[in-house]
């Protein structure tokens, strides 16, 4: 499951948009019952878009690449930027 990183930024998010780009949304990857982060997909503030996909907790791969990289693009796309 793929989640925001706050709750409190989630919620000025949808109150003020993304105000210029300085409320950038990041999220967290999670799995199982008890909420294992095992990755992150953090936006960084730059002129440019640049994204840092971060599976580094995922020792075991168990998490396919592949999803990780869609996911990423489709959480993106969901921002309407």
């Amino acid at each position: 499951m793929a989640i925001e990183d706050s709750m409190v930024l989630s919620l000025l998010r949808r109150v003020l948009g993304p105000f210029f780009g300085f409320l950038r949304t990041n999220f967290i990857f999670v799995r199982g019952r008890d909420d294992e982060i095992f990755g992150e997909f953090n936006r960084k503030f730059t002129l440019l878009d640049r994204y840092v996909l971060n599976l580094s907790a995922d020792a075991g791969r168990t998490f396919d690449r592949r999803i990780a990289l869609a996911l990423g693009i489709m959480l993106d796309s969901g921002e309407r930027r």
